[in-house]
């Protein structure tokens, strides 16, 4: 039960972190693509643990670049 209170924390973490609102302000993306994107491309909580406001951006939109990209 222990382990999965902690999965519950850490998956929390992510999401408060990695969210759609985050995601459109960083990007141009249309709502019809934001939950793909964020299915490929969710970080793990290693990521987020260690990521400011900046970092987080950065990230969201180099991997929207990637999106993009095989997409085409």
């Amino acid at each position: 039960m222990e382990k999965n209170i902690q999965l519950a924390i850490k998956e929390s973490k992510i999401d408060s972190a990695f969210n759609r609102n985050a995601v459109k302000m960083s990007t141009s993306i249309k709502d019809e693509d934001i939950t793909p994107f964020m299915e490929e491309y969710r970080p793990t909580f290693e990521q987020v643990q260690s990521w400011n406001t900046y970092d987080l951006y950065l990230y969201i939109q180099k991997s929207y670049e990637s999106f993009i990209v095989k997409r085409e």
